[in-house]
């Protein structure tokens, strides 16, 4: 084809093609956003081949016909996300346009105008004033807090033009305006560290208000801020004592008056028949409550915390159907729901007036008794128990402030017959968008990436998590294992920005990243350091953000944190030069290195490595974990100063860790190039984070096959080293016992979990034991779901080359056992799609790539480029 000819295609496509999704902050037409940074994103579609973009164009206008633009620019390159500092005005509503150049001056046509509003500009904006119901209302109640409604009648003119409200609280709340609740979240505000930082809500009053009277009711519970939420010992009181409410509600008309309601000690207290809504605990409802009244009362907390809503809230996911239901005794029934999950029963009641209703939560039952089996429940202030007191005939019971993790449900006190039907889960998540779709021909791996994302939806409630039961902690370290998995499966980027710039909120003076974010009270009153923090988890500050770099190709993320990164690199550094293992005291050969080595201190190694208890894992892996991790550490700030053009950090990251390796030689290898403390684990990270190189990483590669061979192809490896082990074995040419080893069947591995019936990730490889018998642990932890990043790669044959995805490269290299796979993943581009089928020394591909991206596609022994479009093809 000539080029007149190529030039005549491209137009023809360019009718076809137009822009779409449009994105700001990772949202369709925001309320109430910041005016300071906003990240616009769109994608072309349409039909085309091989369309990528050379540039875009945006307008940003107060007015829809952008006649008065306040912003213009035009982006030369192919990126599909343009992050833009502003300094917008406060509560104002703006439109914004994209359109793309598809070649020299091949524009296409603007996309249809989206929206933002801005929020409320800082601290003096805030009229209103922080209320509580007054001491009596609390007095009067028990050792629980109970849950207070504060109210409100505002009287109307008709007429107006818009209508907002600006609303957070102290723990948890729900808006009602004039009998209806307004929003879709279903816990607000988000859970961040309260002394530093509180998300506020907008709303749009548009539909909410009549002429005349309204009413406002607020409902509030200790959520967070008051109530058991975080850690073993299940600690109250985190950030205070009761929860409060905060609103700040603006009714605009024609003229330009402004009508506004103001949080202050006028509005009224009631009585609920929520005597108390609690995380941990559970939640006690009486419908036959006597409503009384209190007064409220002014509260001087700080303002300067308050800061407008980032990226998606918590709300229902999906609703789960009871799969079986079975009457223990008389009255009492246990329900399950076949699904290990996070979120809250709701049970259509019927002909139970007068009945007490007691609600227990479980993830497994007792195989001996078939009744619950109590875990978290042992753990103090664990209930995990609601109560409901019926005073009517029917009654739908759902929870409002709390959630469990949990699959079985046992219900007693039914006076009448329980069935299936009347019991539901409504699964909780922060409202991310779902990315990826994975099936092959093997059902076991198909419910293996069933079980990871299951936990990955259960995990991502306001923040990331160890686990929905036992400590619900914002784990940094499960963060930095998972988040690259997590990336696949989900639109993170936002969800993990606003988690990192908690975790900056959160650093310490010295520089240390707290084991958990937020860092709250349930961890600070029983640190073994400032932070208890250790490597592989406050690390995470470099980690996550490395990852989000490479999954969205968004600079700003690594631009934000890297300053927060230097910090805990000085802290890092500063430990390694200051302390060392006593051991070395007297070595005077081996003491000089010390000062490049962080091997001191406290640490949690490898954590629950197999075969080793909890302590006598972190003392066998804990100094050499440390040690690699400040290597990795220096080699990951070598490379992002590198992308961020900060060239003397990036020669400094450069030495540094040359001196680690050499201080990492001289004292942890033999002179026959063996680790001197041989784990899986341990071999592992040595090879995955570089520090070993030519002949030397060749017998590192070797022993740790002949460690795996001796555990008869089953994994060791720990927490930290787990991401790491496929992808060793698999690059240093151990196919088959790569392949071994994700096949295995017997514990400990992964697919031993599936065949004993989970439904999610354990933490425990013994969850379940083979004769039957159930560990303490936490059947709902994502860390080792880490594996559908290389299912993903190696199996489904998708891999970055560049950021983002811009171009990938596909090549499903293991294989083996399999005759088919179909995979999806949603890029910053658009759906990615990637069948194949095994042909005969080869692959049959059916491909559709976004505009924007390119491919290198490969088989056994040809490979092909492609662009954008809709491919089908056989490659031997």
């Amino acid at each position: 084809m000539d080029k007149g000819q190529d030039m005549e295609e491209k137009k023809k496509w360019v009718s076809s093609l137009y822009m779409d999704r449009l994105r700001c902050n990772g949202m369709i037409n925001p309320l109430g956003i910041s005016g300071e940074c906003l990240l616009f994103q769109w994608i072309i579609a349409g039909r085309g081949e091989n369309i990528l973009q050379y540039c875009c164009r945006l307008q940003v206008s107060e007015r829809k016909d952008f006649t008065d633009l306040i912003y213009e620019n035009v982006l030369y390159s192919g990126d599909t996300q343009w992050e833009i500092r502003f300094g917008l005005e406060e509560k104002t509503k703006y439109y914004w346009r994209v359109q793309a150049c598809v070649d020299e001056n091949l524009w296409l046509d603007w996309s249809v105008p989206a929206s933002f509003e801005t929020g409320m500009k800082g601290e003096e904006s805030w009229k209103a004033d922080w209320i509580e119901a007054e001491d009596t209302f609390y007095q009067d109640g028990g050792e629980m807090n109970m849950s207070p409604c504060l109210y409100k009648e505002w009287v109307l003119d008709g007429g107006w033009e818009s209508g907002r409200i600006y609303i957070t609280a102290h723990g948890f709340y729900e808006l009602r305006i004039n009998g209806k609740k307004v929003g879709s979240y279903a816990l607000a505000p988000d859970f961040t560290a309260y002394d530093k930082s509180i998300y506020y809500q907008t709303f749009d009053l548009g539909d909410c208000l009549l002429e005349g009277k309204n009413s406002l009711e607020i409902l509030l519970a200790d959520g967070w801020y008051a109530g058991h939420a975080q850690g073993i010992p299940g600690l109250n009181h985190l950030y205070g004592e009761r929860p409060a409410l905060i609103l700040q509600a603006e009714i605009r008309y024609p003229d330009g008056q402004i009508c506004e309601l103001l949080s202050d000690d006028t509005f009224t207290a009631y009585t609920t028949p929520i005597r108390y809504a609690d995380l941990f605990m559970g939640e006690v409802y009486d419908t036959g409550r006597v409503r009384k009244q209190y007064g409220t009362v002014l509260r001087e907390y700080p303002k300067n915390v308050l800061m407008p809503q980032e990226y998606e809230g918590i709300e229902e996911k999906t609703i789960l159907e009871a799969i079986s239901l079975s009457e223990i005794e008389k009255g009492t029934y246990i329900v399950d729901f076949g699904q290990v999950t996070a979120g809250r029963e709701r049970l259509y009641l019927k002909g139970e007036k007068g009945s007490r209703i007691k609600v227990e939560h479980s993830e497994m039952l007792d195989p001996e008794t078939g009744d619950l089996l109590e875990i978290t429940q042992n753990f103090p202030n664990h209930a995990q128990t609601d109560y409901v007191y019926i005073n009517e005939d029917n009654f739908v019971y759902e929870p409002q402030f709390s959630f469990q993790g949990y699959r079985y449900l046992k219900i007693s006190g039914i006076q009448n017959r329980l069935t299936r039907k009347q019991c539901r889960t409504v699964v909780l998540e922060s409202a991310l968008q779902d990315t990826c779709s994975f099936s092959c021909s093997n059902d076991t791996i198909n419910r293996l990436v069933e079980n990871v994302r299951w936990s990955q939806w259960s995990n991502m409630i306001s923040i990331p998590t160890d686990c929905p039961q036992r400590e619900r902690g914002g784990f940094t370290g499960d963060a930095q294992i998972f988040c690259r998995t997590s990336a696949w499966q989900q639109n993170v980027q936002g969800f993990f920005r606003r988690w990192l710039k908690q975790c900056r909120l959160e650093q310490l003076r010295r520089g240390q990243i707290p084991i958990v974010v937020p860092y709250t009270d349930a961890y600070k009153k029983s640190e073994p350091n400032p932070g208890w923090t250790s490597a592989g988890w406050g690390d995470a500050i470099i980690f996550v953000p490395e990852d989000l770099f490479k999954a969205y190709g968004n600079k700003q993320i690594l631009e934000e944190n890297y300053d927060a990164m230097e910090k805990w690199m000085a802290y890092v550094t500063a430990c390694a030069e200051d302390f060392m293992p006593e051991e070395y005291y007297m070595d005077y050969e081996k003491r000089p290195f010390m000062r490049y080595l962080w091997n001191a201190g406290y640490h949690w190694g490898d954590w629950l490595m197999p075969g080793f208890s909890d302590e006598e894992g972190v003392a066998v892996s804990k100094e050499v974990t440390a040690a690699l991790f400040y290597f990795r550490e220096a080699k990951a700030m070598q490379e992002i100063s590198g992308i961020l053009q900060r060239d003397d950090r990036e020669i400094y990251y450069n030495d540094l860790s040359e001196h680690i390796k050499k201080a990492f030689h001289e004292v942890y290898i033999t002179e026959d190039n063996r680790l001197k403390t041989e784990l899986q684990g341990l071999y592992v990270m040595a090879i995955a984070f570089g520090i070993v190189q030519g002949e030397e990483k060749k017998n590192f590669e070797m022993r740790l096959n002949q460690l795996v061979e001796k555990a008869d192809f089953h994994l060791a490896t720990g927490f930290l080293s787990t991401p790491f082990l496929l992808d060793v074995l698999w690059d240093a040419g151990y196919y088959e016992t790569a392949y071994r080893v994700l096949y295995q069947d017997t514990c400990p591995s992964w697919l031993y979990e599936v065949k004993m019936g989970a439904t999610t990730i354990w933490e425990n490889w013994e969850g379940i034991r083979e004769d039957g018998t159930i560990s303490s642990c936490s059947f709902n932890h994502y860390a080792y779901g880490c594996v559908a990043d290389f299912i993903y790669r190696k199996i489904a044959g998708v891999k970055k080359m560049l950021p983002g995805y811009r171009k990938v490269l596909i090549y499903p290299e293991a294989s083996k056992g399999l005759s088919f796979v179909s995979f999806s993943y949603d890029t910053m581009f658009g759906k990615l799609q990637v069948k194949w089928e095994k042909a005969e020394n080869g692959f049959c591909y059916q491909l559709v790539i976004p505009h924007g991206m390119t491919a290198e596609v490969r088989g056994e022994k040809e490979r092909r480029e492609t662009g954008s479009g809709e491919w089908s093809f056989t490659l031997l």
